[in-house]
């Protein structure tokens, strides 16, 4: 909190002192006490939530150095009680998991630490190739209100999207073939038929959106920011696929 909120509930505690009036003294002072009260409420939520975010971000860190280092042993094995409270950090899985095997030590269990491993060259290449890409295609449209140097939000929510779309692709291309064969222009083959490709619930849109694709977009975006600022990924999504051009069967 505020110094200021801090200082308005000591005025209303003084304020409370010099009035006469014993009910409107009792008001004054009892609104001073609910502000104080509201004020550590939320010095403790801020506190909580900054501690889950630290939580939160150091699992993603070691969930992706994991994916990125399968092949890895762990530095660390730190026994967990069962109220979340870090109690012991055992250089085996042996020891930690005698700790845990303790009849006095019940709902305890162990967590894998490792330590940051120098990060894969094609990670970092991709984490660039994609920044280039954003930064070529949508410039000055990037929303970077939530710019933080190293941290998941470096993008905006639909940035974030995007980089977990381009690690998918990515993984797809590092992949090889795959395990589907490749049909020489399967996909005209199966137009020619005149059965629709699409199935329940998929729509065949184009690879690179269409500027009307890209308008019902930043339209259905503004509807959205004119209403208290919320955002709905869904909501644009289905704009944009109502703009798609429709493939139609021959």
């Amino acid at each position: 909190m505020t110094n200021k909120t801090k200082e308005l509930v000591a005025a209303g505690h003084a304020l409370a002192k010099e009035l006469h009036c014993a009910e409107s003294a009792a008001l004054v002072r009892e609104l001073a006490t609910q502000l104080d009260l509201q004020r550590v409420r939320a010095d403790t939520l801020a506190a909580d939530n900054e501690n889950a975010l630290a939580v939160l971000k150091e699992a993603n860190h070691t969930v992706l150095r994991a994916k990125a280092w399968p092949d890895a042993t762990p530095d660390y094995y730190v026994v967990v009680t069962s109220a979340g409270v870090w109690q012991s950090f055992c250089k085996t899985r042996a020891e930690a998991e005698f700790i845990v095997s303790k009849p006095f030590n019940p709902g305890y269990s162990v967590l894998e630490i490792y330590t940051a491993p120098p990060a894969p060259v094609s990670v970092l290449e991709e984490r660039e190739a994609f920044e280039s890409f954003m930064e070529a295609r949508f410039r000055d449209t990037i929303d970077r209100k939530r710019v933080k140097n190293g941290d998941q939000g470096y993008f905006a929510w639909d940035m974030i999207v995007a980089w977990i779309v381009w690690q998918g692709r990515a993984a797809m291309l590092q992949g090889g073939d795959g395990n589907s064969p490749e049909i020489p222009n399967g996909y005209t083959k199966a137009a020619d038929t005149g059965i629709p490709i699409e199935s329940d619930g998929w729509q065949l849109v184009p690879v690179e959106p269409t500027s009307e694709m890209r308008d019902a977009y930043h339209d259905a975006q503004k509807e959205y920011e004119s209403l208290n600022g919320l955002w709905s990924p869904d909501h644009q999504w289905k704009a944009m696929l109502a703009a798609a051009p429709q493939q139609e069967a021959k």
